[in-house]
């Protein structure tokens, strides 16, 4: 008998939340303590004056995206892609 199909994780179920509370505790804790928020911004990379990439959120978003599962399917997809036949046009 096969297993029934499992349903989406905690985590990935109640994603929109974490995002919210993740949002709103950045902005209680950039209200009481605004040298940590300065502290973050610096490690961002700038190019000139403007901030290109935010270390910070580009460690969250690499540890979301490795909780929630998406790397799990990469290599699959990438294997599927690379091994699908190519459709060339004919002139």
């Amino acid at each position: 008998m096969a297993k029934p199909a499992r349903g989406l994780s905690v985590f990935v179920r109640y994603l929109t939340v974490w995002v919210v509370l993740c949002i709103l505790g950045g902005t209680v804790l950039g209200r009481l303590a605004p040298g940590v928020a300065k502290f973050l911004d610096a490690l961002a990379i700038y190019v000139g004056e403007a901030p290109v990439v935010s270390i910070p959120i580009a460690v969250c978003l690499f540890f979301m995206m490795a909780a929630s599962g998406f790397f799990m399917g990469a290599p699959k997809m990438l294997w599927m892609a690379l091994s699908a036949p190519s459709v060339r046009r004919s002139a």
